[in-house]
């Protein structure tokens, strides 16, 4: 709004507007509100889908990176310089992970450049939402998806998981009359209890700096619920590892983040030769194959960990 001599006053932004074109309105805005759409976006549907269709949350996520980066791009923003030691323990660990499976007999670039693209793309949503301060707008389709991911899992739990089955087009009697035991339906919603797990913290924090503490326990109690019922063994130690790291960092702040990161090094670089060190010995395959205390999954597993660090 601008005004001039006369006591008239223009709406130059306003008749802009409206003669604009398609083409114009959108890179407009792209500009003022892309980065913020992109955040919400994404917020909104990996927690939503992760039940359903885990896989999806990827490309969610890059949709999301490359939507805020053209609207920096269009609002004129310089690009996001990365954080040094960031940067440097990112690509170290690609690196790592390069390394570790150059033994493998299929493609390597492949599973590296995923586990790069889906790093990389979290890390410049969480730039971006640094900087534009969208933090707390963020949070509300957070939650949003949240209960949304939640409210599936309840239902494919009164369902006899309808859901799953329709997706995979799965019978009752590929599940009940299969003389093998039938398809576990169940295997299909273990990957989505991680991604609500991971997604828990920062709707935590939203919920604790409003002082909503009944509505961070429903939500607590609900995730840890659907992730013991659901999840592996290994989701339901990752979510207690998760606590454990979210309630140092509200204690120690950013000194848990700096100790955390070192002890995710460590565990990252050791985890190969300690295995090794204590499968080597073992003789997991064959007639003469030595009985284990474990479930035949856990074998498998012990099978699967000593052939690849043998070759690491």
């Amino acid at each position: 709004m601008r005004r001039i001599k006369g006591g008239c006053i223009i709406r130059a932004d306003l008749g802009q507007r409206l003669e604009m074109t398609g083409a114009a309105r959108l890179r407009l805005w792209l500009e003022h509100r892309g980065a913020e759409a992109a955040l919400r976006m994404a917020a909104l549907v990996v927690p939503a889908v992760a039940a359903v269709a885990p896989r999806a949350t990827t490309p969610v996520l890059v949709l999301a990176a490359v939507s805020s980066i053209l609207a920096g791009i269009l609002a004129g923003r310089r690009p996001l310089a990365p954080h040094f030691i960031t940067a440097l323990g990112f690509v170290a660990l690609c690196a790592w992970a390069a390394a570790s499976t150059a033994w493998s007999i299929g493609p390597v670039a492949r599973p590296v450049a995923m586990l790069a693209g889906t790093i990389g793309c979290g890390l410049i949503l969480l730039a971006e939402a640094r900087r534009t301060g969208e933090s707390a707008r963020v949070a509300g389709p957070l939650v949003l998806g949240m209960g949304i991911g939640l409210s599936v899992y309840a239902f494919e739990a009164v369902s006899g998981a309808w859901i799953t089955r329709t997706l995979h087009g799965l019978a009752w009697r590929d599940i009940l009359e299969d003389p093998a035991g039938g398809v576990n339906v169940a295997s299909y919603l273990i990957n989505g209890t991680a991604v609500l797990s991971l997604f828990l913290w920062p709707a935590l924090g939203f919920f604790l700096n409003r002082g909503r503490r009944a509505q961070a326990i429903a939500l607590a109690v609900s995730v840890a619920a659907v992730t013991v019922w659901y999840g592996s063994d290994t989701a339901s130690v990752a979510l207690a590892v998760g606590a454990l790291g979210w309630g140092a960092s509200l204690l120690f702040g950013g000194r848990a983040t700096r100790y955390a990161a070192a002890l995710f090094a460590f565990i990252v670089l050791i985890t190969p030769v300690a295995i090794h060190g204590v499968l080597a010995p073992l003789n997991l395959t064959g007639p003469n194959a030595q009985p284990l205390p474990l479930p035949n999954s856990g074998v498998v597993r012990l099978v699967i960990w000593k052939f690849t660090v043998d070759r690491i």
